[in-house]
């Protein structure tokens, strides 16, 4: 009988705990804002649109500025990805680059992306980029941080 009693008052101890985690909410909205806000302090990522003529050759850039406290970076990596599939007014020369790719100068790093202007269209060109910021206390590490750049093809 104690020992059946034991089962019974076990199993009741699992469920609880069972409902317990199954219940478990994921984080709130203030803390995906808290997270948020923290990017935001941590790094700023800038773009420049882009205008070209069709048959012409030109660049789109694109800089990561750290925030006050941060600076980039220079042993991490760091990547740049273009996304977008087929370009309507563009044809990129080079889709990936990694961390030789960006110049760094006071504190931020700049990529030029080239590309050919192949058709008179405006667009937006998405992008990741893949990178790290430092303090004197830790580095941060953004992986495929979305980035979109503006293209006018006239």
């Amino acid at each position: 009988m104690v020992n059946k009693m034991r089962n019974t008052l076990g199993l009741h101890i699992v469920a609880a705990l069972f409902a317990f985690a199954c219940t478990a909410q994921s984080p709130t909205a203030a803390g995906q804002e808290a997270a948020a806000d923290k990017k935001e302090t941590t790094f700023v990522i800038d773009t420049q649109p882009a205008e070209a003529k069709v048959g012409d050759k030109s660049t789109l850039k694109v800089t990561i500025k750290p925030g006050t406290g941060y600076k980039w970076n220079e042993n991490f990596p760091a990547a740049f990805k273009i996304v977008t599939e087929a370009p309507k007014s563009v044809v990129f020369q080079r889709r990936d680059f990694d961390k030789t790719a960006f110049q760094t100068e006071a504190k931020q790093a700049t990529l030029s992306v080239p590309f050919d202007a192949t058709a008179a269209n405006e667009e937006t060109i998405d992008a990741t980029a893949t990178f790290s910021v430092c303090n004197d206390e830790t580095c941060l590490i953004y992986r495929n941080e979305k980035v979109a750049m503006k293209v006018k093809v006239r």
